[in-house]
């Protein structure tokens, strides 16, 4: 069964219900149709649809931005967010002009760490990676293993494929645990993405870690621009080994860093710059999301 239709309709009944100011839909089943539809329900309504896919041009989020071109033209899609300035561009290329910007933030409410957490001091490891395996970031690690006195410990699922030992996979409160306990904690992102950043970028400094990153240009006009980068291995295994052995230096940084996540990526205040830009009082307006 095609539930996509059913739960348009159901979106709209809702709209015609609360009557929101702003409707934002997370990677939904937006269409014309039903962009149409939502904007009929409620008189003044801003439609707002964020693909927060940062993998450029996969086969999913061309599909998904064709089928939002007709809502761009007619101008029942006020404003596109995307998550990489390659999708960006892509959006734009396929005629969908209201694009923006919009990196991934902070929740305090989602990237908090529990009491339960270990202990800061001491650390339970010296470097951690929890992502899922695929061969170009198997290739990675094991190279960089070969440059390090010590191997990088792996959680995440498929690892084992590649000959190389790993935690299992972890849910998001876990992994923050992790980068709360480990000394470093490494960022490699996958090759696909095209000028952003994860939301693993965020995580990282909002559970308190400190991340050594792979490079990204919109890292340098962030307010994280202070995190490490590397753009090979060798560059990656030195910024390893100098941030381990200058202890003051990195835990200095990771505090900065910690708080200017929480005080300058939080998504209230990124959303509140979209509102303002939309002319919308973030006060009165009334929210409605589709995810």
């Amino acid at each position: 069964m095609n539930w996509e239709p059913i739960w348009s309709r159901h979106i709209v009944k809702q709209v015609v219900q609360w009557k929101p100011v702003i409707f934002l839909s997370i990677q939904g089943s937006l269409d014309s149709v039903s962009a149409k539809a939502i904007k009929k329900a409620s008189a003044g309504v801003r439609v707002l649809y964020w693909i927060g896919d940062v993998l450029a041009t996969t086969p999913h989020l061309v599909r998904r931005l064709k089928q939002l071109q007709p809502s761009a033209r007619e101008g029942s899609l006020d404003l596109l967010l995307v998550s990489t300035r390659g999708n960006e561009k892509l959006a734009q290329e396929l005629g969908i002009r209201q694009t923006r910007y919009f990196p991934f933030g902070y929740s305090p409410k989602v990237h908090s760490v529990s009491a339960a957490s270990p202990p800061r001091s001491p650390y339970r490891w010296l470097i951690t990676f929890v992502a899922a395996a695929d061969p170009a970031r198997a290739r990675f690690i094991r190279e960089l293993n070969g440059r390090l006195p010590f191997p990088v410990t792996l959680f995440g699922p498929n690892w084992h494929r590649f000959g190389l030992k790993a935690g299992p996979r972890v849910t998001l409160p876990a992994s923050l645990q992790i980068h709360a306990a480990s000394q470093i904690s490494l960022n490699h992102m996958k090759a696909e993405v095209d000028g952003g950043m994860n939301m693993r970028f965020y995580e990282i400094p909002a559970a308190g870690g400190f991340q050594i990153c792979s490079f990204q240009t919109e890292i340098a006009t962030s307010p994280l621009w202070e995190t490490p980068t590397y753009r090979n291995v060798e560059e990656c295994a030195r910024l390893i080994l100098y941030y381990l052995e200058n202890v003051h230096e990195r835990e200095t940084l990771r505090m900065r860093l910690s708080e200017v996540v929480r005080s300058e990526c939080s998504y209230t205040r990124l959303f509140g710059e979209v509102l303002k830009e939309l002319a919308v009082e973030p006060p009165g307006c009334q929210c409605t999301a589709n995810h």
